[in-house]
């Protein structure tokens, strides 16, 4: 990543900062900014790592961002991932801990690669987190911006979901019953994934299932309940389904600021 995507994500987070989604929280510790660099400051909570430690492992920018277990690390220089890696090995093996290496790369991410591709025609990498794939997009005015969308893993796990709970629940208790929870499934699942850029996969999700509620309402009884028409004005007028929504204006928050 450049300088300016690496100044936006490394915030300054102390003890004092209230309790919020973005709250630097780990079963670990809490990681967060101090001086010139990152360090690693382990709270008591508990765990193996509970005394306190500051780790400094990059002279120059580096920003993080702040999640549990799975943790995303951004750096200017090559060389200073590649050595943070080590470090940090080095570190959780005292405690007899460990990376998965499966799970953990080093990529190329931002502006200067993504319009690099665009003159070489070489695919941008990809990663996922916390159920989103980061990609590298383009605004309305053609320059860079992270890209956010359903992981495809997730969808496919969550329409499965979908599926089974409705072929358990369709002759368990009336239709009247169940249909206001399906809504609260469908409003639950556009307030974590209902970020700016994701749209469609919201109507993906959406689609899904309305067309797996559809089936499974026809299979209550030999007799088929609704026809594709009844089913509409059901869904769109008599009871409606919430449509997707976006809850998390991303973008919107920065507009008055170029776009990186």
């Amino acid at each position: 990543m450049g300088k300016t995507e690496i100044q936006e994500t490394g915030k300054t987070w102390t003890k004092s900062t209230k309790v919020s989604w973005r709250r630097i929280q780990t079963r670990a510790g809490l990681i967060c900014s101090l001086g010139n660099g990152l360090r690693f400051c382990r709270l008591n909570n508990g765990s193996c790592m509970s005394r306190e430690a500051h780790v400094q492992f990059c002279e120059g920018l580096a920003g993080q961002f702040r999640w549990s277990t799975l943790l995303i690390v951004c750096f200017e220089c090559e060389e200073d991932a590649k050595g943070f890696g080590e470090r940090l090995r080095q570190r959780l093996g005292k405690f007899g801990l460990k990376v998965s290496e499966e799970k953990s790369r080093i990529i190329e991410f931002g502006r200067k690669v993504w319009q690099r591709s665009k003159e070489t025609g070489e695919k941008v990498s990809t990663f996922n987190f916390l159920g989103f794939t980061y990609y590298g997009d383009k605004t309305r005015k053609g320059t860079f911006k992270v890209g956010r969308k359903t992981n495809s893993k997730k969808m496919s796990a969550k329409l499965k979901a979908m599926n089974q709970w409705l072929k358990s629940i369709r002759n368990a208790i009336e239709f009247k019953e169940w249909w206001p929870i399906l809504k609260q499934k469908l409003i639950g699942h556009y307030r974590y994934y209902g970020i700016s850029g994701n749209m469609k996969g919201l109507r993906i999700f959406y689609s899904q299932s309305v067309r797996l509620a559809y089936k499974w309402i026809n299979r209550r009884s030999q007799k088929k309940s609704f026809n594709w028409e009844k089913y509409r004005r059901l869904i769109y007028e008599w009871n409606p389904l919430p449509q997707p929504k976006i809850y998390h204006l991303t973008y919107t928050l920065s507009s008055k600021r170029k776009c990186y």
